[in-house]
């Protein structure tokens, strides 16, 4: 059974999906908010989101990395506009989403490049 067959990668997705619904709960919640520090904050960013990514491309293994570059930033974007909302207690930080934009790009640059170059002439 190779990692990309039907109920290994069943279980794959799964995790993908439980990992980031924990995401997005940790990152909506007041106690990360007081746990974090403005520069332990932005790595936190780019480490969750380098391996949410990693995790999204074994987990769905044929979809273009553009597709999942998109969707992941979109995710960041989304934890940003709710951490703004005024009953989570949290602030929205551009520079957030920087950092989660650029882990997806760091993390699926060799994979895409790895695509590229499979490519016949």
């Amino acid at each position: 059974m190779t990692p990309t067959s039907g109920p290994m990668l069943a279980v794959l997705r799964l995790g993908f999906a439980a990992a980031m619904i924990a995401a997005f709960a940790v990152a909506i919640s007041p106690l990360a908010m007081e746990t974090s520090v403005n520069s332990g904050d932005k790595i936190a960013h780019v480490l969750a989101f380098y391996g949410l990514t990693l995790f999204a491309a074994v987990s769905f293994p044929r979809t273009n990395p553009i597709v999942i570059a998109l969707s992941m930033s979109a995710f960041g974007a989304l934890i940003e506009l709710v951490q703004g909302l005024s009953f989570i207690g949290r602030d929205r930080d551009i520079v957030d989403w920087i950092a989660d934009t650029a882990a997806v790009v760091a993390a699926l640059t060799p994979l895409y490049v790895a695509r590229w170059r499979a490519q016949p002439i």
